[in-house]
């Protein structure tokens, strides 16, 4: 259970000097990119997932947990109407979650999907909000990475 995890945290925070990264509680890495990428990105991620998946998969996915969008099958497309906080916390968990009912999730659970997640996130770092905890994270990632 989640008290559990952070107690183990901290016990090895303590004793061992392990340096821990987490996000927002409870957010997913799904859902922390979601919340703090700039629009533009949060629209690439979801070209990424497309371009994985499908227009009409991902499209009726979306459409199907409430969040507004355009689909275009001819040209592969699912276009955002909306950047707001809901539509990304819809878009987070629908990114993270398993589902068994015909829905796509588990947009980004292969190594080469990731690559393109994080090379999107890179190639576009000097966007980023710098007091998002997205930042913060990462940069304290590199920094502790730097130093050893």
């Amino acid at each position: 259970d989640k008290d559990s995890d952070d107690l183990e945290k901290n016990i090895q925070r303590i004793t061992y000097g392990t340096q821990i990264f987490d996000w927002d509680k409870p957010n997913s890495i799904e859902q922390q990119l979601f919340l703090d990428l700039p629009g533009s990105l949060v629209q690439g991620l979801v070209d990424i997932a497309v371009n994985e998946k499908g227009a009409t998969a991902i499209g009726k996915t979306l459409i199907s947990v409430g969040v507004q969008v355009t689909v275009n099958v001819g040209q592969n497309q699912v276009l955002l109407k909306d950047y707001s906080k809901s539509t990304r916390k819809k878009l987070g968990e629908v990114a993270k979650k398993k589902y068994k009912d015909g829905k796509i999730g588990e947009w980004f659970k292969r190594i080469d999907l990731g690559r393109k997640v994080g090379r999107l996130v890179f190639e576009h770092w000097d966007e980023l909000n710098p007091s998002t905890r997205l930042y913060k994270t990462v940069s304290s990632m590199i920094n502790w990475v730097s130093k050893l």
